[in-house]
């Protein structure tokens, strides 16, 4: 459930409409509290006890407030369903800029195979909580800017992940 919640929150900042109810009608209207001007995520991981964000930011303070709104809404979630009081995460956000496509393809790599790593699943794709089940066709996330997107010419696509590695080397 928290997993969900989760991803809910990555879907409320990057989807561009809402669909509201009015008098029994639904409208789609502009989502205001969306970043999807501002943000393109490309790959994200959600672990037991942390996460990790591919991004491409627009300006330069886009991440800290990326981060920033997703880590207060989870925490003021959280805080409310296990009556927790004080801090969750522990310090500050790391973010590193990603200057070359090396760079990229080898987070994009990292960032997916971190439940590998911790022995939470046997393949990338099959770890529910991560963007590698989008770009292995096996689940579709819409906040994931990936389908003809370009980052420093390494073009990400929805498709497998090996593919991606073989298209960028």
């Amino acid at each position: 459930e928290d997993y969900i919640f989760f991803v809910s929150i990555l879907k409320k900042y990057l989807t561009p409409k809402v669909k509201v109810k009015i008098n029994n009608e639904f409208f789609e209207i502009d989502n205001p509290k969306s970043m999807h001007r501002n943000i393109d995520l490309i790959a994200f991981c959600i672990m037991p006890n942390h996460f990790h964000l591919l991004v491409k930011q627009k300006n330069e303070k886009d991440i800290s407030k990326f981060v920033k709104r997703i880590s207060i809404s989870y925490c003021l979630y959280y805080r409310k369903k296990y009556k927790h009081s004080g801090y969750l995460f522990q310090g500050r956000f790391k973010g590193v800029l990603l200057r070359t496509e090396k760079a990229i393809s080898k987070t994009f790599d990292y960032v997916h195979k971190n439940p590998l790593k911790a022995k939470l699943a046997k393949k990338e794709e099959n770890y529910r909580w991560s963007s590698s089940r989008h770009y292995a066709g096996k689940q579709r996330f819409s906040f994931i800017k990936s389908e003809g997107r370009t980052l420093l010419g390494a073009t990400f696509k929805v498709s497998s992940r090996q593919q991606l590695s073989k298209n960028q080397s």
